[in-house]
């Protein structure tokens, strides 16, 4: 497995007064669980990022969504895509259709007096402008409207690693970085096999982008910031990617009694600064009911309904361990001599050297040896039944306990019945190929309907 290019959507939100934080979040596309080396692996070395996770916290129970636009619409609304129609097939680039107009992210943090930038992949809509980024509530945006950019036509650096490491010593340099919040997320898991294949890995988690497995949607994420009380640690608590825009409006100083009453997000920033129990009892996953299929995670438990790919060819286990013979070991002092680490040095004292050995071990999910096999004893293509795991034992999704936890099974059903109802059909339309053209546009992607 070579290293891949990670595509970034960089949100950089400073604000204009003087006590409330900086906050700069980062989303990388399409990478996989086991794509950041303090999960594990020896393949890829992320010292940059690692740095962040070690000296921060490492967010192991950090749900996304299983495709790219319908996360971004989490992160940026505070609600589950089934609210906003955005459930279902990310945008594509002819299709006219966007993020339903509604306040979000930015906009919420510019009543707070915050400047908002955004650098890299929107993925939100721009048929018409009102849909881009610089219409919702971000001062100016750097990057491009679609899902992906052309190889050819753009410079691309490999590891993203060190890219992250730049803006850490940009906020140091700056005299920002004591007051900064920075989050580092993936938007889905790696799409290790199929038509859009990065050869990232979610080892040892199930499944790959597009499925409701954990490989899918249990994504890498970490928070450092100064603000952090209990630092240096690796968090269980349950996490949504919904959560973020309170828990950001909450740690920006705004009163989260003033934030639309109906969102599925969920302060967590007492817990993350403070080490305490998510307020977060369940996650909806998602439900797309195109596909008929669903998930829903409550406390230790996950059900499952549907099956992925042709005929269940995505339910399996894809994707290296990083740890073969032919990988150099983990090197602990290309960490400590990262520009992240030495940054973040002059804002705290950072963990020693026996301290990041034992954090990775802690981020470092471990299944059984029966994980690697092409089924389980959970194959919803040909018994067309709901899984139920329990997913604190075993986070591999492995031995189905639906037959014997029937009652567990019936009643997180009927919890899925009542969100279906609350659901929004999709609003994915037919492309309009001759309208969207870019060669109408001097070869660019326009907002073709203004």
């Amino acid at each position: 497995m070579l290293p891949q290019p990670a595509l970034l959507m960089l949100v950089l939100v400073t604000s204009a007064l003087a006590s409330p934080p900086h906050i700069i979040f980062i989303v990388a596309d399409d990478m996989g669980w086991n794509d950041v080396s303090f999960h594990g692996s020896d393949q890829i070395p992320t010292p940059n990022i690692d740095a962040l996770g070690y000296n921060g916290v490492i967010l192991n129970s950090h749900y996304v969504q299983p495709l790219c636009s319908p996360t971004r619409a989490a992160l940026m609304t505070g609600l589950y895509p089934i609210h906003t129609g955005m459930q279902g097939y990310p945008m594509l680039a002819a299709e006219p259709r966007g993020l339903p107009l509604r306040k979000i992210l930015p906009q919420y943090l510019k009543d707070l007096g915050y400047v908002t930038r955004a650098v890299g992949k929107w993925h939100l809509g721009f048929y018409r402008k009102e849909f881009t980024p610089t219409y919702r509530g971000f001062d100016s945006h750097l990057g491009y409207w679609t899902g992906s950019i052309s190889y050819y036509d753009h410079i691309v650096q490999d590891i993203m690693d060190e890219s992250v490491g730049r803006v850490v010593e940009a906020l140091h340099n700056r005299r920002m970085l004591n007051n900064s919040i920075i989050v580092f997320i993936s938007d889905n898991g790696a799409p290790s096999v199929g038509v859009f294949q990065n050869w990232g890995s979610n080892y040892p988690l199930r499944g790959i982008k597009a499925t409701l497995w954990e490989g899918g949607v249990r994504g890498v994420a970490l928070i450092w910031s100064p603000l952090l009380r209990q630092p240096s640690r690796v968090s269980d608590e349950l996490m949504h990617v919904s959560d973020w825009l309170p828990t950001l409006y909450s740690a920006a100083g705004g009163d989260i009694t003033k934030l639309d009453s109906n969102l599925d997000g969920v302060d967590q920033w007492s817990s993350l600064v403070y080490d305490e129990k998510s307020p977060r009892r369940q996650v909806l996953v998602n439900i797309d009911e195109r596909e008929k299929t669903a998930a829903l995670i409550i406390g230790d438990w996950k059900l499952v309904v549907g099956t992925f790919g042709n005929n269940g060819s995505l339910d399996g286990y894809y994707g290296n361990s990083g740890n073969s013979a032919s990988n150099p070991r983990y090197n602990t002092s290309s960490v400590i001599n990262s520009r992240a680490w030495k940054s973040i040095a002059s804002t705290r004292r950072p963990v020693t050297q026996a301290d990041v050995n034992k954090l990775r071990q802690a981020a470092t999910v471990s299944c059984s040896k029966e994980t690697f096999v092409t089924q389980t004893n959970c194959n919803p293509s040909i018994t067309n039944t709901p899984c139920l795991f329990n997913i604190h034992e075993d986070p591999c999704e492995q031995n189905n306990l639906s037959g014997s936890s029937t009652d567990i099974v019936t009643a997180m059903y009927n919890i899925l019945v009542r969100h279906r109802q609350s659901l929004i059909p999709q609003l994915n339309r037919p492309w309009d190929i001759s309208g969207a053209d870019p060669a109408r546009f001097n070869s660019t992607w326009s907002s073709w309907l203004d």
